[in-house]
């Protein structure tokens, strides 16, 4: 699902977010967000990695047909040759284009296979902050029906929680910063 989708354009996180929540019911919090994790990081990784090759492939004239048009693809462009995996760790972890939308404009410009491999790790923390999201819903729900019957979650819990939520949104301010 991951390819198919990621070739047709749909967001990987949404699937990240689905699978650390089904997989903390499953296995518990800790080994669902760790199973969540790293199949999503290897199945994304490796669906970039074809939509990028079947972008560079199949579709490069029409690819290449849109994102010429503007003035700022071949400043990127300039960049991307010298600082390839650098310049897409930085995009990815922006937030700031689509992950699938990269795949294919990566695809046109001078990027080395090799060097997108590279600049994909950054899929890594984006990856655990949407893990994270999935298991903490999924703990929520669990705490929240099985209550003392007051409609009160255990104190630690809700410290715990909080300071996970608080911790993800300032890692996600830092690297939007």
């Amino acid at each position: 699902f991951y390819i198919v989708g990621t070739l047709c354009m749909f967001p990987p996180n949404i699937i990240c977010v689905m699978l650390a929540f089904s997989y903390s019911h499953i296995m518990g919090p800790m080994h669902g967000i760790l199973f969540s994790l790293g199949f999503n990081f290897l199945m994304q990784h490796v669906a970039f990695v074809i939509a990028f090759l079947v972008g560079r492939h199949l579709f490069r004239e029409q690819i290449y047909e849109r994102v010429s048009r503007t003035p700022k693809f071949f400043a990127l462009n300039r960049a991307i040759k010298k600082h390839g995996a650098w310049m897409l760790f930085l995009l990815r972890s922006s937030f700031l284009i689509p992950h699938p939308l990269l795949n294919y404009a990566f695809s046109v410009t001078e990027i080395t296979v090799g060097q997108f491999i590279l600049g994909n790790m950054s899929i890594l923390p984006v990856s655990f902050a949407y893990a994270y999201l999935g298991t903490s819903v999924a703990t929520l729900s669990e705490l929240w029906s099985s209550t003392d019957g007051h409609g009160w979650l255990p104190v630690h819990q809700v410290y715990l929680m909080a300071v996970g939520m608080i911790f993800i949104c300032v890692c996600v301010f830092l690297v939007v910063k």
